[in-house]
């Protein structure tokens, strides 16, 4: 089991951001894999990675439970975000590919603590 720990602040940035860039790599792995077979190696690695990368999002919307007004006001608590192992890698891999400008600090700080924390937990496998 991964636990990704991070402020309310940090997952309420990364939705508009992270996830938002997110949605459209897997849209893009997808279009890359389109003329591949169904069953081929290729195809089904993208389909599985799109899945725990959907699952990962998913855990983040449900700890944040936006539609949800009553918990809007807790916003500088911490959460914990408890992945498998492989949305944790998938997660890892999408976040060491997302393109990031220099002049986008905050988010950088974001990526990397989280790069680091799953880096730390991936090697304790």
């Amino acid at each position: 089991m991964i636990t990704l720990t991070c402020t309310r602040q940090h997952a309420d940035y990364a939705m508009v951001t992270i996830f938002r860039y997110q949605a459209l790599w897997r849209q893009t792995q997808l279009i890359n894999v389109k003329d591949y077979p169904k069953a081929s190696g290729e195809y089904l690695t993208v389909r599985l990675f799109n899945c725990l990368l959907a699952e990962v999002e998913y855990m983040f919307d449900k700890k944040l439970d936006i539609r949800n007004p009553n918990k809007i006001g807790n916003s500088c608590g911490k959460i914990n975000i408890k992945m498998s192992h492989a949305q944790g890698i998938a997660f890892y891999r999408m976040l060491l590919t997302l393109p990031l400008t220099a002049d986008d600090i905050y988010l950088l700080q974001i990526r990397n603590h989280w790069i680091e924390i799953l880096d730390q937990q991936i090697l304790k496998m």
